[in-house]
């Protein structure tokens, strides 16, 4: 079964949750279309920590331990060290 993971805790919570939420009047067709494939169940969503998602080490400013980390995680290593 395919998973997928979003950093956003409210965005899981619509998604398992089929209840109509007045804040929520905004959904669209295709978060029905998602709500319809977990139910079957074709499709599973998770919640994941920001600091674990890994693109956002290629599309926002890094601090230098999260850049270590990403690196590291990318398996990237720094050339003057390789032989």
């Amino acid at each position: 079964m395919p998973v997928v993971w979003s950093d956003n805790t409210s965005a899981v919570a619509m998604s398992a949750n089929p209840v109509f939420h007045s804040r929520s009047k905004h959904v669209e067709l295709d978060v029905h279309f998602v709500r319809e494939k977990i139910a079957d169940p074709q499709v599973q969503i998770n919640y994941v920590p920001a600091e674990h998602q890994a693109p956002d080490g290629l599309t926002k400013p890094l601090s230098k331990s999260y850049f270590q980390s990403f690196r590291q995680k990318m398996c990237v290593h720094n050339s003057d060290l390789v032989v």
